[in-house]
This record gives C-alpha cells, structure tokens and sequence, in this order.
C-alpha cells in the first residue's frame, strides 16, 4: 500500500462509527521490542519507509542488519539485539509483521468486546515465505520448478 494510505482508512472508517484495529506487529516483533535494544529496532521498523523495508524483507537477513546498524546512534542500541541472531532468524524477526502471525491476529479479533463493526489493518509483506517476497515486481511472480521443489521439500521433509 502506498505510503500513509492506511491514515486515510483509518480516518474513513473512524468517522463512519466503525472501531479500527491496527494489526503491524507479530510475536517476534513483540519479543525483540522487549529485550535491549527493541525500542530502537521498534523506531526503527516504525520510521521505515514500507518500500525500503519490503526490499529488506526481498533482499535478506545480513541487508537488514547492514542497513538498520548503518547509523552510528541507533548501532549500539541495535547491534547486540542482531548480533545474536543468524541471518535466517532476523529475517524471520523483521518479516513477523502482525498480518502474518495468525496468534497475533486470532488475538485481535478476540479483544473486539462490542458489536460495532471493525476495520482490522494488519501489516504484511507481499508474498511472504516466498523467494521474491517484498520484491517489487512479484505481483505476478512466477517460482521456477527448482523453488516450488526446495519449498515442498522444506514443508514435508523425507520421512515425515
């Protein structure tokens, strides 16, 4: 979604009477937010531009990591928090929008205690799990046979 669109539908739906529920973070998130250095990684995460952090999510781990360390006043507050995650964990972290941890959005369906319609805006990457996930041009994506067979040998492993 184009950057701040959200606001408009936030806005839209608030002044018709609707509850707005704004869904952005996962488990993951959660969990990093609360140990050393997760307040940083939440400005962050929250001060990125959603183009730069769908080509982070497309791009890996180790680029996360390059680009959320590259300045020097969040570095120490944020190095530790990446340092002591393997590339594969941080992009698990920074790809663990709410829109995709179905704990996170079951929850927040079950805190709605009125009977007022809601609108829930929940964060997500396009094409999460997949090779191009947060690549610009994979609206029409298409995996080679070597991807769809690495990504069903990652689900059902030999004798499971």
């Amino acid at each position: 979604m184009r950057e701040g669109l959200w606001e408009k539908f936030e806005s839209m739906f608030r002044n018709f009477g609707w509850d707005v529920v704004i869904v952005k973070y996962g488990r993951l998130m959660q969990a990093a937010f609360a140990e050393p250095g997760g307040e940083a990684l939440k400005r962050w995460i929250d001060a990125c531009p959603n183009a730069m952090y769908a080509a982070l999510c497309f791009q890996g781990g180790a680029r996360s990591a390059s680009i959320c360390a590259t300045r020097s006043a969040i570095r120490a507050r944020l190095s530790q928090l990446i340092e002591r995650r393997s590339d594969n964990e941080l992009l698990a972290l920074m790809s663990n929008l709410g829109g995709h941890d179905m704990v996170t959005m079951v929850e927040a369906f079950e805190a709605i205690d009125h009977d007022r319609p809601v609108c829930f805006i929940a964060y997500t990457i396009k094409g999460v799990g997949l090779p191009f996930q947060g690549h610009k041009d994979n609206h029409a994506g298409l995996m080679t046979v070597t991807q769809m067979e690495s990504g069903a040998r990652a689900e059902h492993p030999a004798g499971a």
